[in-house]
């Protein structure tokens, strides 16, 4: 076997010795930065539907979270709120969540169920127009971003909380006000558009990523009038649901 062809078998067994090498370091990096990275979960969120007693006194339907009672100053989606963590073992930084949703394909489903309430919602220019008959006009902001900081790694233990985007619980209390009037046979095909809840956040390393979320709402339960609440006086328990959260 001639020098050259020594030297040339020489060069190659270096050459792939160097990349191994290379594959290792940057496998070893990788697992490294990994295991600091992010990794962002949301709770499913349960709650019981409540409407006032009194008829004088506005008929709008709240949502509320399981275990929380509605208040005089309570307004639909004030306190459902979904819990964001971090599994991950590394601190999520500059945490942002941002809310979307369909608000014309929610008009429309208003619109099919009632087309008199469907007239008195207009969705333009990033905003919608609520005219209802118990609360006059509400104009409200489709988009929804809550800047929401840092989460500490998983083993902090610690999470912030987004709440329901506004509009949304506005189109859910209309759509079951119609059902209720209409009788509750139409609440069994009763379905709401799907949220999409957004958070973006930067990780150690500087580089930022985004996890995608669809959230469902599964009416369970439905029932015209409902039960008065002894500790609530003035409101009604007239539902119940869940709000199923599933990534993207």
């Amino acid at each position: 076997m001639s020098e050259s062809v020594i030297q040339n078998i020489t060069s190659i067994a270096t050459l792939l010795t160097a990349a191994a090498a290379l594959v290792t370091i940057l496998e070893m990096r990788r697992q490294r930065i990994s295991g600091y990275r992010p990794t962002i979960a949301i709770e499913d969120q349960r709650v019981n539907l409540y409407q006032p007693i009194e008829r004088g006194s506005g008929r709008t339907i709240v949502f509320q979270p399981l275990g929380k009672l509605p208040t005089h100053e309570t307004v639909p989606g004030s306190d459902v709120r979904f819990r964001v963590r971090n599994v991950g073992a590394g601190s999520a930084l500059q945490v942002e969540a941002e809310w979307e949703f369909d608000a014309i394909d929610f008009a429309a489903v208003v619109a099919k169920a009632d087309p008199e309430a469907g007239e008195g919602i207009l969705v333009e220019r990033g905003f919608i127009r609520f005219q209802t008959k118990d609360h006059g006009v509400w104009m409200v902001r489709q988009a929804q971003t809550h800047y929401l900081g840092t989460l500490p790694s998983s083993s902090d233990a610690q999470s912030l909380d987004v709440s329901l985007p506004f509009a949304y619980a506005l189109f859910a209390s209309t759509l079951f006000q119609i059902v209720i009037s209409k009788g509750l046979d139409a609440a069994m095909g009763i379905e709401l558009p799907s949220l999409t809840l957004s958070v973006s956040f930067r990780d150690r390393t500087a580089v930022r990523l985004e996890s995608r979320y669809r959230i469902a709402f599964d009416l369970e339960f439905l029932a015209e009038g409902g039960s008065s609440i002894p500790e609530c006086p003035g409101w009604a328990n007239i539902g119940g649901g869940v709000f199923t959260v599933r990534p993207m």
